[in-house]
């Protein structure tokens, strides 16, 4: 008689690793009671994610059935593994019968599947965890090697929840299937911030990594915050912040300001410098104001927006963070900031100039993006040479990232932002962003308005001003981004 581990007596004080056998049988009688739900469920779980040998058994059996492209049900499961000689280790002809006839219905399977996902992947990481724990005991593991092994270990289990199969025909289905939920509104293939003269510039996509370099004082941060704190407002984004200078309070205010800084008839009621000032705050806009605060702090506390304490940024903690944020929020738009580039560091004991440091830290940056189909947008600070020499009109050339080396190769997006003082203060300005290597063919420049008082961006109708040099082709600065 076969006996699943689950089953067998823990006599000797042995802890049995999470599993549970009730869902693993309705995950397979599911998928015999109505087949369809296989290519769902195939993108989420593989055999190894079964802990019962006859449930595996099973599972391999159905794979093996919808590969030969048969109909799939009790009976020819029952043929395919007598043919392949595990039928008796499966549960025999009775065991899969009573799977099949015991479920009725198969509207619940995603349910059985995150419970049998959610054990194999503690299993996984109890295994993984006990190795890195016995090699440390044994002196045979330095602490840098446990950390990144760690983070291998747990990026393995955000990635995978089953191992995703390179056949061409399972590859195929995933293709249709992703057509399908994008046309059904289950999956979006890009996203907008809400700031229109952006967004007309460039959408914002899973996978990619992006790269926005300006000068210092010129305003990376307001546009990273403005892309980030649009797409977690109008996408239910989770945001992950990191900043090397900022305080966490002023940082928060400076995402909620674009979002919450107008009123239905466009009166700024919620600046940025109001904000961190309340006690500047006009008598006449005082209600308005304090009752706008109140609206986005609330927005704030309910959000998927976390900003880390400011100081150095550590690449191994923005991958961890990143793989945990993935792994609690499947299903959700992820987003990474980091602010900025140039203030990256690499693991404690790590010996490298400044460029390779940017530049590792680069190349991770976009590995994060691709291995979890999140967006990653990367401030960097353009070195002052041209800026100190034609202050304060000359755009930009990403040549002058400082300490660039790949960075240009590595990121899908490349934009060059400058904003020249030209208003009533410095708070008001012209601000020109061009784009650059977007892989989507999305390339070319806008022009805006720019107001740092309240931390907003609106479309610039008139003429591009002559001092603005460099803007002389509708492809990338005259070429030379």
């Amino acid at each position: 008689m076969n006996t699943s581990p689950q089953t067998i007596p823990n006599y000797l004080g042995i802890k049995t690793p999470p599993t549970s056998a009730d869902a693993e049988a309705a995950t397979i009688g599911a998928t015999l009671v109505d087949p369809r739900a296989y290519a769902k469920i195939a993108k989420q779980l593989g055999a190894t994610d079964f802990w019962g040998e006859n449930h595996r058994h099973m599972w391999r059996g159905i794979e093996a059935v919808m590969a030969s492209e048969q109909n799939l049900d009790a009976l020819t499961l029952i043929h395919q593994l007598d043919r392949s000689g595990h039928l008796e280790a499966a549960g025999g002809t009775k065991g899969i019968n009573r799977l099949s006839n015991s479920m009725p219905s198969a509207a619940n399977v995603q349910s059985y599947v995150d419970i049998v996902l959610e054990k194999s992947r503690l299993r996984t990481l109890i295994s993984g965890m006990e190795r890195l724990v016995s090699g440390c005991y044994a002196d045979e593991i330095t602490s840098g090697e446990v950390i990144g092994k760690a983070s291998e270990l747990v990026r393995g289990v955000t990635r995978t929840g089953g191992k995703l199969s390179s056949d061409p025909k399972d590859v195929a289905r995933r293709i249709l299937q992703y057509q399908e939920d994008v046309l059904s509104g289950r999956t979006t293939a890009e996203y907008t911030c809400g700031i229109p003269i952006i967004d007309r510039l460039t959408r914002w996509r899973v996978g990619q990594y992006h790269v926005i370099g300006a000068y210092s004082g010129h305003g990376k941060t307001t546009v990273c915050g403005a892309i980030a704190s649009g797409l977690a407002y109008h996408h239910d984004a989770v945001v992950s912040w990191w900043n090397c200078e900022i305080n966490q309070v002023f940082q928060a205010i400076r995402l909620l300001t674009p979002l919450f800084s107008k009123d239905a008839a466009g009166i700024d009621v919620l600046k940025e410098h109001w904000a961190m000032h309340p006690d500047r705050v006009p008598t006449k806009a005082q209600a308005r104001f304090q009752n706008r605060m109140v609206e986005a702090v609330g927005w704030l506390a309910g959000s998927g927006v976390r900003i880390e304490p400011p100081g150095a940024i550590c690449i191994r903690d923005v991958e961890l963070t990143a793989e945990s944020l993935r792994m609690d929020y499947p299903d959700r738009p992820l987003v990474v900031v980091v602010d900025y580039l140039q203030h990256m560091t690499l693991e404690s004991g790590r010996r490298s100039t400044q460029g390779e440091r940017v530049a590792e830290c680069s190349r991770r940056l976009s590995h994060i993006a691709k291995s979890l189909d999140c967006i990653v947008i990367a401030a960097s600070q353009f070195t002052e040479t041209d800026y100190a020499a034609n202050p304060p009109l000359a755009m930009p050339k990403v040549a002058q990232t400082r300490d660039s080396k790949d960075v240009r190769n590595d990121a899908d997006a490349f934009f060059a932002y400058h904003r020249p003082w030209h208003g009533a203060s410095s708070n008001q300005s012209i601000a020109v962003m061009e784009a650059g290597k977007d892989r989507w063919g999305l390339n070319g420049h806008v022009v805006m308005n720019a107001d740092g008082g309240s931390n907003t961006f609106t479309s610039y109708d008139g003429p591009l001003p002559q001092t603005i040099q460099g803007l002389n082709s509708p492809r990338l600065n005259g070429g030379r981004l």
